[in-house]
């Protein structure tokens, strides 16, 4: 306690006797928790809280592996599709957050609502906290009953992120000459550094500069046409006996069944006008059996169109198969 008469007992008397004036209000501090800002989720316009949302993404990537050889040599065939794992708790009793805007009761009004929502089998949009709203499907989803969670359920669901199929048509409608520029760019580097370097039947010039010649002369039907048209025939015949004469040999023998096979689509399309050349992107593993009857093809078409197709019994997803469309 100070002393009367001292210096700190003046200084108090005279804090209380003339009290500071306060300034204006200043704004609300910040909120550390960055999470308090995130945005809410939902599915199809239902919302719902979240005790977690993971994401997990990666690369299609095929193993070649040989006898007596260690390692091995990866392919990355393309970007997988981003999953996303929600655990929800369809609970009463919650409070929304700031960015929430999820109905009550939870349990079993909303549950139901979101049941139903994720049976349905055709794409949707799923917001995430950070990434917004991504077009998905539901791939699977359980229940689970929580003593810790006397007022309902947890439900733990999972979503594909997805091209809409509509883009997925256009983007393979328009994948023969890309292929084919792609696989020729990749093979002219490869043969270079081959001894000697074999004929691939173009005539002295590169195979990129063949198929740009290719595409150049159009769908004009004329003895041009035919002439060039037994020319991609020659050159097929030419890199298939370089894929025989040398094996398999990386950067080469790939490169080489995706341009073999691209140029088959290119040829057949000006040869067989009659005929529309289409594509199909497999949705799931599939068999060279169970596309021709998909496709109303047979399987020598399909090989002939698709040599790479001969190599597994399972056909991966996501490959790009061309077809004559019936």
């Amino acid at each position: 306690m100070p002393i009367p008469g001292s210096a700190l007992a003046n200084n108090i008397s005279d804090a209380l006797a003339n009290p500071p004036v306060k300034g204006p209000k200043g704004p609300p501090p910040t909120s550390p928790d960055v999470l308090a800002q995130l945005q809410g989720t939902s599915w199809r316009g239902i919302s719902f809280p979240s005790m977690s949302v993971d994401m997990k993404g990666g690369h299609n990537v095929v193993v070649h592996q040989f006898m007596d050889r260690n390692g091995a040599r990866l392919e990355n065939t393309g970007q997988k599709y981003n999953e996303f794992t929600l655990k929800i708790p369809f609970v009463n009793g919650l409070w929304t957050g700031d960015m929430e805007d999820w109905e009550d009761p939870l349990f079993p009004t909303v549950l139901l609502q979101f049941l139903t929502a994720v049976e349905d089998r055709s794409d949707g949009p799923l917001v995430h906290p950070t990434y917004g709203s991504r077009n998905c499907k539901a791939l699977t989803w359980g229940e689970t009953l929580d003593p810790n969670f006397r007022g309902g359920v947890v439900l733990l669901v999972s979503f594909g992120e997805t091209i809409a199929d509509g883009d997925a048509a256009t983007l393979a409608s328009t994948s023969t000459l890309t292929i084919a520029t792609a696989a020729a760019n990749t093979l002219d580097d490869s043969i270079m550094t081959l001894t000697p370097p074999p004929d691939t039947g173009t005539g002295g010039i590169s195979l990129s500069a063949f198929v740009s010649s290719i595409e150049a002369i159009g769908d004009e039907w004329n003895l041009l046409v035919m002439q060039v048209n037994a020319k991609i025939a020659q050159v097929i015949n030419s890199l298939m006996g370089i894929a025989e004469a040398f094996g398999y040999v990386p950067g080469l023998s790939d490169a080489t069944m995706r341009l073999v096979s691209a140029l088959h689509a290119m040829r057949d399309k000006q040869l067989q006008q009659s005929k529309a050349v289409s594509y199909y992107v497999t949705p799931k593993y599939s068999t060279l059996p169970s596309l021709t009857t998909k496709l109303k093809t047979d399987v020598s078409t399909l090989l002939k169109l698709n040599p790479s197709l001969a190599r597994s019994a399972l056909i991966p997803p996501q490959t790009i198969v061309t077809y004559y469309s019936p």
